[in-house]
């Protein structure tokens, strides 16, 4: 099946990033990329998709992919939900 056209073009999510995200608690977590990790990207301890491992296994933060946040951009709304 292969990966997804368009997986390898965005920034992605660093793993420092998600640590910290993590550390914030958050009910979920989202971006507009195809892939929340950076591609390609490997960490040595947790492997090929860390930011996913801090985020979803270890914290229970869900992460969503693929986001229109045009609106919310151009808005200025840095936040928009909180527990």
């Amino acid at each position: 099946m292969g990966e997804p056209r368009g997986v390898r073009a965005g920034a992605g999510i660093g793993v420092e990033s998600s640590r910290w995200l993590a550390g914030r608690r958050p009910l979920a977590v989202g971006a507009d990329n195809l892939a929340w990790d950076v591609p390609s990207f490997v960490d040595p301890e947790l492997g090929t998709i860390p930011g996913h491992s801090i985020l979803l296994v270890r914290a229970g933060i869900y992460i969503i992919e693929s986001l229109n946040l045009e609106q919310l951009a151009r808005d200025r709304r840095h936040e928009f939900a909180s527990r």
